[in-house]
């Protein structure tokens, strides 16, 4: 999506219709912008790593920034079984979910399951 998070108003629409028709939407990851020169470079690392950490940074902003209590009925599909969510799980409802955003305590989630 070009750098935009998830989260953003102007992807309500797509997910309202989404929702709608009842279908599922497939985030599939895509190469990080703003990441070291290096990971191009040798390894192919941006495609074997950086698409595991795009995934996870969309599928948390979908998730925390209420998408998914807006569209109760939206079917999310990650690529690559969530990558890196399952293995942080701890770590997001710990720390991140924990703090909120740029400081402030987080707003509750309406849905808890």
């Amino acid at each position: 999506m070009q750098g935009r998070p998830l989260d953003s108003p102007e992807f309500e629409p797509l997910y309202a219709k989404v929702s709608k028709l009842g279908c599922g939407l497939w985030i599939h990851p895509s190469y990080i912008r703003t990441i070291y020169d290096w990971m191009n470079d040798d390894y192919n690392m941006n495609m074997m790593m950086g698409w595991g950490i795009d995934t996870a940074l969309a599928t948390f902003r979908i998730f925390r920034g209420g998408v998914l209590e807006r569209h109760p009925d939206l079917k999310i599909i990650t690529h690559h079984l969530g990558t890196l969510i399952p293995l942080m799980a701890g770590r997001i409802n710990g720390f991140v979910i924990g703090q909120g955003k740029n400081g402030t305590p987080p707003l509750p989630l309406k849905k808890t399951d």
